[in-house]
């Protein structure tokens, strides 16, 4: 119901399994395969190929993407801050809402986790500061989590 009421915003709330099954429903519509992107695409999609810390460049600009510091409070409409876009035109890699990818969460040797399956989500949201809101920021939620702030993006296969 919330979602009829704000079709551009993006979809919240789903745990990893409820984005992948969107994935395989949507592409059995679009007849050709659609999934959520992996660590490594999406976080090439985000940097490009100079390692930028933000999509747009090398410092934090607060009117450019939807976190704490922009103020707002909450999800937008998808695309509607155009300073938020990768230098391949991929837009809100840096705030609105964080997305789940297909990648299992590998713990750094300093990082004491439970032992379970995590995975990961990565980009900011209207809940994060500029810090979380790089796009070398990554986080670890169990599959079955959602939140407000937490979404999902799809990559297609050419």
């Amino acid at each position: 119901k919330a979602q009829q009421s704000t079709p551009f915003h993006p979809v919240t709330g789903v745990t990893v399994y409820e984005a992948e099954a969107d994935c395989a429903w949507l592409s059995a519509q679009k007849q050709r395969i659609l999934r959520l992107p992996s660590e490594e695409e999406w976080e090439f999609a985000a940097r490009g190929e100079d390692g930028r810390p933000f999509p747009w460049g090398e410092e934090f600009v607060a009117t450019f993407a939807n976190t704490v510091e922009s103020g707002r409070g909450s999800a937008l409409d998808a695309s509607s801050l155009p300073g938020d876009v990768s230098p391949f035109g991929v837009m809100d890699l840096c705030g609105n809402v964080q997305q789940w990818t297909s990648s299992v969460y590998t713990p750094l040797p300093v990082e004491i986790y439970p032992p379970s399956t995590l995975r990961v989500a990565r980009g900011g949201s209207f809940h994060d500061t500029a810090f979380g809101s790089r796009v070398s920021y990554r986080r670890a939620y169990p599959p079955g989590y959602f939140y407000p702030f937490l979404g999902f993006r799809l990559a297609a296969e050419v």
